[in-house]
């Protein structure tokens, strides 16, 4: 529930969002502050973790193990992203990006890296077929690969973890309540993108297993 600030009017012109306010007068050397609106937004926190793996890539990229707080705009009107504060009772939790987040939607606020959980991926070959397609005149292996993300909580807290990891090629098995999203082909090759997504409690001083399957077309290297 958002209030505008006084004497504040909306206009929602396409992608810009113009605020009007009348009767403002500044001397030279002066400034002012206009509040646009406040309220009470919901929000909770969660740790977050980033995979990725490039088709031709021999490991997965990992990002460190973030602390953010997930955001809900329960407004009518969309948040423009921008550098926010986050406070708890007057003192700063940390400063960060607040993403532009639609009505009715959430966007994530990453505060600091965490240490105390930790993250080891790997990933192994289980079936490969030499030369099976042509794809723009480049020949391709067909290429299947299970994958395990092992997580460790050695907080004396228990957590709440999302994970998402983003791979060229189409999962065919995911674990532990995991979605996948399949996005477009790549431009490069006949591979598509597909991004999976975990979100698991983490009890204190545990750790939990996560498995996915997926294959893949690599090209042929060149023979010189």
């Amino acid at each position: 529930s958002m209030e505008f600030g006084s004497g504040i009017e909306l206009d929602d012109v396409t992608s810009l969002m113009m605020y009007k306010k009348n009767n403002i007068t500044l001397e030279k050397g002066e400034r002012t502050l206009l509040p646009l609106f406040r309220g009470v937004a919901k929000t909770e926190p969660l740790y977050r973790l980033a995979l990725s793996r490039s088709l031709y890539a021999e490991e997965v990229a990992k990002e460190p193990v973030w602390k953010v707080y997930r955001i809900y705009n329960d407004s009518t009107i969309p948040w423009i992203e921008g550098r926010v504060m986050l406070m708890m009772a007057n003192r700063p939790l940390g400063v960060g990006n607040l993403p532009y987040i639609a009505p009715g939607k959430s966007g994530e606020i990453r505060v600091m890296t965490d240490q105390e959980i930790k993250a080891e991926v790997t990933e192994s070959e289980f079936e490969r077929v030499q030369s099976s397609m042509v794809f723009q005149e480049t020949e391709y292996s067909f290429i299947r690969i299970n994958g395990e993300i092992e997580l460790e909580n050695t907080k004396n807290e228990a957590i709440m973890i999302k994970v998402t990891h983003l791979l060229p090629g189409e999962v065919s098995a995911v674990g532990e309540g995991g979605t996948v999203v399949k996005k477009a082909t790549l431009l490069a090759g006949p591979n598509p993108s597909s991004e999976i997504t975990w979100e698991v409690p983490l009890p204190a001083q545990t750790a939990k297993k996560l498995t996915y399957t997926y294959q893949t077309y690599l090209p042929l290297p060149e023979i010189k």
